[in-house]
């Protein structure tokens, strides 16, 4: 039901139109109260650390800041985030030592505040991971070697 509250808030700031005789002098608007949910940064909108929905995943934390990449849990390397031009998909290859079968390339999706990857694999798709967006800063650095 949070969604109807924001719509009533919103439709409630939206008078001053041709009904109430106003041509608009006056007060500016203030800007929209922050969201109490983590966003992705501005011009960057990917960037963040994103954790997995699962306990028991191979990763438990995905760090994006701009195209480096870090995943930590079990598998824990670095990687290169190559973004799309929507900036709502990118593709992410990770860089492991031993490399990961089956987590090696990816499609990325930002869908509002979870990631979502699609990670190559054979015929019949592959893993599929994702995250949600903790707020905390990225680290790259975050991978135990």
């Amino acid at each position: 039901m949070v969604g109807a509250g924001l719509v009533a808030v919103a439709a409630a700031g939206c008078g001053g139109g041709a009904e109430a005789g106003g041509g608009g002098g006056g007060e500016a608007s203030s800007p929209a109260a922050p969201s109490a949910e983590p966003s992705p940064v501005p011009g960057a909108p990917m960037d963040g650390v994103w954790q997995s929905i699962v306990d028991d995943g191979e990763i438990a934390t995905l760090h994006v800041s701009g195209e480096e990449v870090a995943t930590t849990g079990q598998l824990s390397c670095p990687g290169t985030l190559t973004p799309e031009a929507d900036g709502a998909t990118a593709s992410v290859e990770l860089d492991c030592d031993p490399p990961s079968e089956g987590r090696e390339r990816g499609r990325v999706e930002l869908d509002g505040d979870h990631l979502i990857i699609s990670w190559e694999g054979p015929e019949w798709g592959g893993y599929i991971d994702s995250f949600t967006l903790t707020g905390e800063e990225p680290d790259p650095g975050a991978v135990g070697g």
